[in-house]
């Protein structure tokens, strides 16, 4: 993918829930001094795609940089499906190419993103693989925005996932999320080591 390419590619972060099984709005949880939404939204920025960031219980309790697209998802309640399909569908124009990219896959650094990125085709869903894990983030080719803007649910855009071919691309750390107080423990543990502190500063 050139960096042409890659500018095509509209950039969508769901960030709209209420973190219920977590009991605190992640969003706002510190990540290597940042709260969580900046420390995603910096390394969506620095891909140099557009950016939209999709907001509803929760909203940035502080300016966004310039040139992000804040949007509030009305229905953000009904699930993570509603928050993609009203990012993707408030797109104008309509984008070569969307990535999903979760608000709270923390370990997740700009390189591995850009790497990522680089071994897209631009024809077929490409989605990410960590060990068991595969899932998000995710590359959608400008034809399924019909499908990605009639998502709903909790689910995501898991069904879509499991009707198409997708491409798997191996992406270190993406299986690492923040959803329940035992992962929160586990990530202030990990960004307290020597070794995260490491790779965080080395890889953003």
């Amino acid at each position: 993918m050139t960096p042409s390419q890659q500018s095509d590619v509209h950039i969508v972060i769901p960030a709209a829930g209420a973190s219920s099984r977590l009991g605190v709005a992640k969003q706002n949880i510190a990540v290597h001094d940042k709260p969580l939404w900046r420390h995603t939204l910096d390394k969506a920025l620095s891909l140099n795609c557009p950016v939209s960031l999709v907001t509803g219980c929760w909203s940035p309790n502080e300016s966004i940089p310039q040139g992000v697209n804040l949007l509030h998802c009305p229905d953000w309640q009904q699930g993570l499906g509603n928050s993609i399909a009203f990012g993707v569908s408030n797109i104008v124009p309509p984008s070569k190419g969307y990535l999903i990219l979760l608000i709270d896959q923390w370990r997740l650094t700009g390189k591995a993103l850009y790497e990522f990125m680089q071994q897209w085709d631009g024809k077929q869903i490409q989605v990410a693989k960590d060990l068991k894990y595969t899932g998000p983030p995710v590359l959608f080719p400008a034809h399924f925005r019909q499908q990605l803007s009639t998502l709903s649910g909790t689910k995501g855009a898991q069904k879509l996932l499991h009707e198409q071919r997708c491409h798997v691309v191996a992406v270190k750390n993406a299986r690492w999320d923040l959803d329940t107080p035992q992962d929160l423990t586990t990530m202030q543990e990990l960004i307290n080591s020597n070794k995260e502190k490491e790779e965080h500063y080395d890889l953003t």
